[in-house]
């Protein structure tokens, strides 16, 4: 997820960093409905959950840096985008569901 998210800030263009937010949230957004849909045991409904929430908050995340963006805050955007920590929190979540199972 780091790996996908952090070259966005890399882009200059507004329209690119916009498109580039835009594809990543739908790519999050996707995951997280497919990772909630999930058939799971029992034992692992709670890290099913943590990842789908920590999904559902890099969704969140992405979305707030585009609205920047889209505002002409391209400063602000890549400033946000370099410091969150929602995909961190994936990883930490993927990490959680292979130690469960």
């Amino acid at each position: 997820m780091t790996q996908q998210v952090t070259p966005l800030a890399s882009l200059q263009a507004q329209a690119a960093l916009v498109d580039g937010l835009n594809k990543a949230q739908d790519e999050a957004h996707k995951l997280s409905n497919a990772i909630e849909d999930v058939d799971a045991p029992p034992e692992l409904y709670n890290a099913r959950a943590a990842l789908a929430l920590a999904m559902r908050t890099v969704t969140l995340d992405l979305g707030r840096v585009r609205g920047l963006a889209e505002n002409g805050d391209m400063a602000g955007a890549k400033e946000l985008l370099g410091n969150l920590k929602s995909p961190e929190a994936v990883e930490d979540a993927i990490a959680e569901v292979q130690a469960a199972g």
